[in-house]
């Protein structure tokens, strides 16, 4: 979309998106950045039970998902707080 609105003539308007994952799609679109032993330290559900859900051979309960969301959030939210020395 963005090199389409590139195009001259063509306008994009300001508008936002909001991102929804499965653990499974979540789990495989950032296993680049963060591994499983990192999600793990970050969520605390164990690394070979991520490893099912990214393989899907199980899913998980809506109160792991609830933890997994809650904590990535929580990290996210530290992240967003960094300030770095000059």
């Amino acid at each position: 979309m963005k090199l389409h609105y590139q195009e001259p003539n063509n306008i994009f308007t300001d508008c936002e998106f909001e991102f929804e994952y499965d653990v499974a799609s979540f789990l495989s679109y950032y296993g680049a950045i963060l591994s499983l032993a990192g999600m793990e330290r970050l969520t605390g559900v164990h690394q070979g039970q991520l490893n099912h859900y990214l393989n899907g051979h199980r899913k998980p309960s809506q109160k792991t998902i609830a933890k997994i969301e809650q904590r990535l959030q929580n990290f996210g939210k530290e992240l967003y707080q960094i300030k770095f020395l000059r």
